[in-house]
């Protein structure tokens, strides 16, 4: 009974081994498929909206637009990040589409572009009624880039429409995930844990198995 007692636990641990191999093979595939095939991303907000006259309401000054005098002069900046591992390119825009902002207010003018880094070319932009419009354009990985506009009222809110083709696009800051580095970090340390937990358990295994059987023999005997 001795020997069918090793021979069970020999076979036990033999099976404990593949899967234990087998489900580390399977997860550092899954880790090193997410690391290879990053999904792009561009995260948008709204960065700041101030009225320029808050504090000079009585103090005679006014803001002008093309000599009409603005009743409540906003002005507002949307900024717009590669939050992805690689460059979007022209290409991805369906038909040539821009990437529309909608601040919920007619804009009335685009006052100014900025890049971050600068070393960047900067995406043109224009501007239609209530929305801000990024033509198809090269946005680096990491780019940020800053438009501002004035308005006449503050901003109703910051929608936006896109026809970009594999690519996410949402608020930035929302519903951050593992980048390609965290799923490779992931999957090599979830292998690694998995590893260790099936040495352990064959180290523990055998002389358990065993003596459960022989006591198992020695009670039916």
């Amino acid at each position: 009974m001795t020997t069918l007692a090793g021979d069970l636990a020999a076979t036990v641990l033999t099976l404990v081994g593949l899967v234990v191999t087998a489900g580390g093979a399977v997860l550092a595939a899954w880790a090193a498929l997410k690391a290879n095939n990053p999904k792009l991303r561009l995260g948008y907000r709204l960065h700041s909206s101030a009225e320029l006259l808050a504090d000079h309401g009585s103090s005679g000054l006014s803001v002008t637009h093309n000599g009409t005098a603005l009743t409540s002069p906003h002005v507002a900046s949307v900024q717009i990040v590669n939050q992805g591992r690689r460059d979007i390119v022209s290409a991805m825009f369906h038909n040539g589409d821009p990437v529309e902002f909608d601040l919920g207010e007619p804009i009335l003018a685009l006052l100014g572009t900025e890049s971050s880094p600068s070393s960047s070319h900067a995406p043109s932009a224009t501007v239609s009624g209530s929305k801000l419009l990024v033509p198809p354009s090269h946005v680096r990985r990491k780019q940020r880039i800053t438009y501002t506009v004035l308005l006449d009222g503050p901003v109703a809110g910051l929608g936006t429409r896109h026809s970009l083709v594999n690519v996410d696009v949402r608020e930035a800051g929302s519903d951050d995930k593992l980048g390609c580095t965290g799923w490779l970090i992931f999957g090599v340390l979830t292998a690694l844990a998995v590893t260790l937990v099936g040495i352990a358990f064959t180290m523990i295994l055998p002389n358990a198995w065993v003596a459960w059987l022989q006591d198992l023999d020695n009670r039916m005997g």
